[in-house]
């Protein structure tokens, strides 16, 4: 079995953001990291990760509680940020480009709590003017609702611990670290599945 025909000619794509709030229309976009999946003796493993950090953009504000929750200070120079417009555009090209190498359709935004990090990306791209957006325009694939179902837990740490991997508690909250751990924990759940195409 292909990659393709795992998911309907729909290529799960691992995306976490970090954000200054949690409205997509208002806050900014921080830090977007985006894992390749790959597909090989019918099981899924993660593959690259490619991760920007974001200037915010001007029409956009964050907010003190989400500065320490992320820890991210929006004007740090050493975070040698990108415009918001420059993530979006070259995220959406190496999407793209798996997409087509997969023989796919169209890339899923694969994610914890998966509708969040969905609507900050449309929101970004919508602002940004950046067309040939790769993602569908509504279907996620979200690790909260799947851990909840393969191992009784929606928060993301517990769901890690219960699938028998461990958790950087210090790590968390970087939009690399978070993409490639619910990169791993899809992974696990796609793999621990009894699907065939053939059913």
């Amino acid at each position: 079995m292909n990659l393709n025909d795992r998911f309907r000619a729909f290529l799960p794509v691992v995306v976490d953001v970090e954000t200054g709030g949690v409205d997509p229309t208002q806050h900014a976009l921080l830090e977007l990291a985006v894992v390749l999946l790959e597909w090989e003796n019918n099981q899924l493993s993660p593959a690259a990760i490619h991760a920007w950090n974001v200037e915010p953009h001007p029409s956009t504000s964050v907010t003190e509680k989400s500065i320490e929750l992320t820890q991210i200070d929006p004007d740090d120079s050493e975070r040698e940020s990108v415009a918001e417009e420059t993530a979006i555009r070259e995220s959406f090209r190496v999407i793209r480009k798996a997409v087509k190498d997969a023989d796919c359709k169209r890339a899923v935004l694969t994610g914890h709590n998966a509708h969040f990090d969905h609507q900050f990306i449309m929101n970004a791209a919508a602002r940004n003017k950046v067309g040939r957006n790769p993602f569908h325009p509504f279907t996620v694939l979200d690790t909260a609702s799947l851990s909840a179902v393969a191992v009784g837990h929606t928060v993301l740490n517990e769901a890690v611990k219960r699938l028998g991997m461990d958790f950087d508690t210090d790590a968390a909250h970087s939009a690399s670290y978070d993409a490639e751990i619910t990169a791993k924990v899809f992974c696990a759940i796609v793999n621990r599945s009894n699907y065939s195409a053939d059913a």
